[in-house]
């Protein structure tokens, strides 16, 4: 299985704290196919798009570093791919709201300890499929996306 870690570089705790972009780069450049960051959504979905062109992304999984907007904005360019193409999303924490990532069984939203867990030797890692929820505005005629998790 390929990784690739996304990176929101306006998530919460990475703006607050430069360093820990640094820490993903080091920590985990060997660990991961590939680590994105960009400065806008637009652009990181761009960079997705050119690297799917050439992987295929069915046995990959995309480790989200930010919040639960980040996570969001990722699932949404997911659902716009063919079902047989869709990587698996795992959120690793970063953001100022990390609901999903404590859905992913993190209890820590701090992602260079979520990181360490994914790429440990011991990791027990599963997959669990789940489907969005879709909300279609019938006036603007446009799709959203979304997950709703409850304990």
């Amino acid at each position: 299985m390929e990784y690739i870690i996304v990176v929101n570089p306006q998530a919460n705790r990475i703006r607050t704290n430069p360093l820990l972009l640094r820490k993903i780069l080091s920590q985990f450049h060997t660990c991961a196919a590939e680590i994105f960051y960009a400065k806008s959504i637009a652009s990181l979905h761009a960079r997705l798009n050119l690297y799917r062109v050439e992987n295929d992304l069915s046995n990959t999984t995309i480790c989200i570093v930010g919040g639960d907007g980040t996570f969001k904005q990722i699932l949404e360019w997911i659902t716009q791919l063919p079902m047989e193409e869709q990587p698996a999303l795992m959120p690793v924490g970063g953001g100022q709201f990390n609901f999903m990532t404590k859905y992913a069984g993190f209890k820590s939203g701090n992602p260079i300890k979520n990181l360490s867990r994914v790429f440990s030797p011991k990791a027990n890692l599963q997959k669990k499929p789940w489907r969005p929820i879709m909300v279609h505005d019938s006036f603007s005629d446009t799709k959203r996306y979304g997950a709703v998790v409850g304990n």
